[in-house]
């Protein structure tokens, strides 16, 4: 193999290794007191993600990142182990024999020659001087006969920041014994080249970057600096065997950097490093023409992927229509959602290819006829279990709205991928299969484990008042997660007839102030979680102040923790009941939530609504409209039917509660037979 050799060469910068030099800033630089000759990252010691404490043993000056080292630096540790003395003992015993890592400077002024040894702290012509006079240090440096001395030049190896030993050798000392013991183990690799790759002496807190090219340089500075904006501890020993491989294969950027085979700390970095400098030229003008794209120029995370499209005029509509898409979504990452109805179209190319003489290359030769041999091969596929029955009516329902959009947006006009594309190359709404009915048990809670739960609520208590309030509003409620752990501090009021409402915002939905009636014994909830929340924050007066937050976190933080709720422990509940098997898959989350709701509050069996009013449109079911699309049996009849069959239910204050406290509040006139609020 046949490396290029890097040298460090004062050459200018191309284009775009200066653009993004200029994005490094100058805080950061000065940060990890970057100089653009020595380069050299020192790491702070006081920094948060970049330092840490240092060794308690006096004159050791290593960096403690453990704390089940008590205080002490790997090294240190260790030999406390092999000592057996206590701690306190062995600090304040011990006494520093060991050698220490790194070089100084001569003591004597202006000198350029590196001092000899941590203890001489002369360089070697001046300790013979100093022997012959038989001076002290101190008395030495001030001697009227002592002179400084020019010093051999730096040491040839690439990334060395030290000076030669003398005149006669190329490198450092340490260099220099170590080329030596790698000569004498039958090192068959030439000088030339080992100059270039081998590392430099590692020194605590120091990484170098020297051997490296400048495009390799810019890209871990800048890299190093967005991750730590984004609050990724780095230690520098982790840093420096990365730079030490990159020198090693000598890459001239890390694109090129292969990370099958390397560590996992090594792998990260690469990745971690180039994913910022990718970010930084990214953008969606840059991203649409791609077969895979990068959800960050649009917002989200992951890969979208197109690359399975095999028609170059679906690629182009349907990226197209992704683009046109994405700012649509509502969701803090609508990756997945995406992605499913892309999948929608991988399948109609795959029906293509396999279907027609030409593979579905020209768009004006398709019709009808593909749009059946389409759900033909949908058909055979639910049949041999390739696809789920459910799967198979959201493809397809996703697969006609996909097609109207894409002629809806103008990719039939001239110049447009779609030019050409018959009218009958589209899915009619009796196309759409209907709906696979729900014989599974799915994943309802059964209600003898929901009562299991409900005894044990006082375990949550011990874990703090704030963690039983939350499950309680999610037990009574139904609401989701988020929106219980965002509740603005005034979220309870009173309907006309004095009965209290919950006002919540539903953002996944963008509808915000909903209004939920719940029972008596719920509002005494939020009551007791208010008066908390101004006893903590009594001089806080805004509406900002979450009732179900955690009240570690100052309210005006404008940040609900929901997450920290799903992080706390459960308590132990003891077994499940006998008789129970585990609950299959097959119910919604927002069905699940509803109908745990209906079992706290004590119904015999969930409350199941509609399939119509879990879709992701979030819109009102009224009774006399019949959806688009939808074709089956009659809606009106499962909606009305389910109406009669529903009852009160006594909740934990004995107060009856009717069925809006488990359904959004605008759906409340729904039971009156009125349609739409």
């Amino acid at each position: 193999m046949t490396i290029a050799l890097v040298e460090n060469l004062p050459v200018e910068l191309d284009d775009v290794t200066g653009a993004l030099m200029g994005a490094v800033t100058t805080e950061f630089q000065q940060l990890m007191s970057w100089d653009g000759e020595g380069r050299q990252l020192v790491f702070p010691r006081d920094h948060p993600l970049l330092g840490g404490p240092e060794c308690l043993v006096t004159g050791c000056d290593k960096v403690v990142f453990h704390t089940k080292d008590h205080g002490l630096c790997v090294g240190c540790a260790k030999r406390l182990k092999a000592s057996g003395q206590g701690l306190e003992e062995f600090v304040s015993t011990v006494k520093r024999h060991w050698r220490s890592i790194g070089v100084s400077n001569c003591r004597v002024s202006e000198c350029g020659r590196p001092s000899k040894t941590s203890r001489a702290k002369l360089c070697s012509a001046h300790l013979g001087q100093r022997k012959s006079l038989g001076l002290s240090v101190e008395e030495f440096i001030h001697h009227p006969s002592v002179k400084s001395l020019p010093g051999f030049g730096p040491c040839e190896v690439a990334a060395c920041p030290r000076s030669r030993d003398g005149h006669s050798r190329r490198y450092c000392m340490a260099h220099y014994q170590r080329r030596l013991l790698e000569v004498h183990k039958g090192s068959t690799l030439d000088e030339e080249t080992w100059r270039l790759t081998t590392p430099a002496i590692a020194q605590a807190g120091v990484v170098s970057l020297l051997g490296l090219t400048d495009r390799v340089v810019v890209e871990i500075l800048y890299g190093l600096q967005e991750r730590i904006a984004a609050g990724i501890r780095h230690k520098d020993h982790h840093v420096r065997p990365f730079c030490d491989l990159v020198r090693a294969r000598q890459i001239g950027s890390l694109a090129e950097l292969d990370v099958s085979g390397l560590s996992k700390m090594n792998a990260a970095l690469a990745k971690g490093f180039l994913k910022h400098v990718l970010r930084w030229t990214m953008s969606p003008e840059t991203e649409r023409h791609k077969d895979t794209w990068n959800g960050a120029a649009f917002g989200m995370t992951g890969s979208l992927h197109f690359e399975k499209i095999s028609q170059p005029w679906l690629l182009r509509a349907t990226q197209d229509w992704a683009v046109d898409d994405a700012p649509r979504h509502r969701g803090t990452n609508p990756r997945g959602a995406m992605q499913t109805q892309i999948n929608c179209i991988v399948r109609l190319s795959e029906s293509l290819r396999l279907n027609r003489p030409d593979k579905g290359i020209d768009p004006r030769l398709l019709g009808r006829d593909d749009i059946v041999a389409f759900l033909n091969r949908m058909r055979y596929l639910v049949q041999q279990g390739e696809v789920a029955a459910a799967r198979h009516v959201t493809d397809v329902r996703h697969l006609r709205r996909m097609l109207l959009r894409m002629r809806s947006l103008g990719l039939t006009q001239p110049d447009q991928p779609l030019h050409g594309l018959p009218e009958q190359f589209t899915l009619r709404p009796e196309d759409i299969p209907d709906d696979p009915e729900d014989t599974a048990a799915g994943r309802d809670i059964p209600p003898e484990v929901m009562r299991q739960l409900c005894d044990e609520l006082d375990a949550l208590g011990a874990g703090g008042l704030q963690a039983r309030t939350a499950v309680e509003l999610l037990m009574d409620t139904g609401r989701r997660p988020d929106e219980i752990c965002k509740l603005p501090l005034d979220c309870l009021e009173r309907d006309g007839d004095g009965e209290p409402v919950l006002v919540y915002d539903n953002r996944k939905a963008l509808r915000n102030g909903r209004r939920l009636p719940i029972a008596k014994a719920t509002a005494a909830l939020i009551i007791e979680q208010q008066q908390r929340v101004r006893a903590r924050f009594p001089r806080h007066r805004g509406q900002r102040p979450r009732t179900a937050a955690d009240t570690c976190r100052e309210p005006s933080r404008h940040e609900a923790p929901d997450r920290q709720l799903a992080r706390r422990p459960p308590p132990s509940v003891g077994r499940l009941p006998a008789g129970l098997s585990r609950p299959h898959r097959g119910r919604g989350r927002r069905r699940a939530r509803h109908e745990d709701a209906a079992l706290r509050q004590g119904e015999d069996l969930p409350l199941r609504l509609p399939p119509h009013l879990c879709t992701a449109s979030r819109r009102c079911w009224d009774p006399r409209r019949r959806p688009q699309g939808l074709d089956g049996p009659s809606p009106t009849r499962h909606y009305t039917a389910l109406l009669q069959g529903q009852r009160e239910a006594p909740t934990r204050s004995g107060r009856a509660c009717h069925s809006d406290a488990v359904r959004p509040a605008r759906q409340t006139s729904l039971a009156a037979g009125q349609g739409r609020p």
